[in-house]
């Protein structure tokens, strides 16, 4: 990160009662731990802050986070419950964020912002490909910015990866039933957050191989690896 774009996002975090918020990792630290928020659900937390103390009609919300305003109301619940568990917020008795009876939301505690505060959403990209429902075949990384709801298993993973690496290792197995999602968890979820630019992670995917073994003839799964491999090149990442 060049020392511009690090002002930048320092420039960027506030807070809102005792969550300190850092909109340039995806980030809200609460009570000393580091809570991922996927960039949808950062970008809406943004907007509420920035907002505060108006109400935010669920007009303004589809477009000023979502830049579509064709969506029914079903993306703005899920995101407003993923956001409330990431806060450990109660709709009922809220601490964080107020449902206004009139329609829309705000922000209940004021947020603290410093005096050369500068907004910094990272969810530039909308989808507009139509459906993103793929039926039985699996996600990839154009799907990145509309896959949800697998944050814990990706943190998982990632997790994973990190201790393996730390010990020395190079090898995590991700196993599961035929269908549970493994391939587009790791297409859409585990390996743009490894491979975008931007992204902080500490873990960085240098290059990517991919193999087929089903598609492996007579059964020579070690050759299909071994083609593979072979297109195993580091790129200008």
């Amino acid at each position: 990160m060049s020392k511009r774009s690090d002002d930048l996002a320092k420039r960027s975090r506030f807070r809102i009662g005792e969550i300190a918020v850092h909109p340039d990792r995806c980030a809200i630290i609460k009570d000393g731990v580091d809570i991922h928020l996927a960039e949808l659900t950062m970008t809406l937390l943004v907007y509420l802050a920035e907002k505060y103390p108006d109400r935010v009609s669920r007009e303004l919300l589809l477009e000023n986070v979502w830049k579509n305003t064709q969506l029914d109301d079903n993306p703005i619940n899920k995101a407003f419950n993923e956001l409330r568990k990431k806060l450990v917020d109660d709709a009922i008795n809220p601490r964080y964020i107020k449902t206004v009876r009139s329609g829309g939301y705000r922000l209940i505690q004021p947020p603290i912002f410093e005096k050369d505060y500068r907004s910094f959403r990272k969810r530039e990209r909308s989808w507009f490909n139509g459906s993103p429902y793929v039926g039985l075949a699996s996600f990839d990384d154009s799907h990145a910015d509309v896959f949800f709801g697998r944050e814990r298993m990706r943190e998982k993973v990632l997790r994973a990866m990190r201790t393996q690496l730390e010990d020395g290792s190079r090898f995590v197995l991700l196993h599961g039933a035929s269908g549970s999602g493994k391939t587009s968890l790791l297409n859409a979820g585990v390996i743009p957050r490894l491979t975008q630019p931007g992204s902080q992670e500490d873990l960085r995917a240098l290059a990517i191989a991919r193999c087929d073994l089903a598609s492996a003839q007579s059964g020579d799964s070690l050759a299909a690896l071994a083609a593979a491999l072979a297109t195993w090149t580091l790129g200008d990442r």
